[in-house]
């Protein structure tokens, strides 16, 4: 798959390992098209819209893009 391409970016929340408010990522996505899925461990799957990839991103060091979900 084409980086390029990505227009909807699936970012990792994994609770043990990230500090921010997994409800402040929601909030930031929810209105402009992102969405969210629990997966395994309390770990949160958020598709994030290319519009906004890099203001999550920032929002802590440890989110993590996983680049098989993420949609084109």
């Amino acid at each position: 798959m084409h980086r390029e391409n990505i227009t909807l970016y699936c970012v990792l929340y994994d609770p043990f390992y990230c500090t921010v408010d997994p409800e402040q990522i929601w909030q930031l996505i929810r209105d402009i098209g992102g969405g969210a899925t629990a997966s395994v461990a309390g770990a949160i799957d958020f598709y994030v819209p290319v519009s906004v990839i890099s203001l999550v991103l920032l929002m802590d060091s440890k989110l993590k893009v996983n680049w098989r979900k993420s949609y084109v």
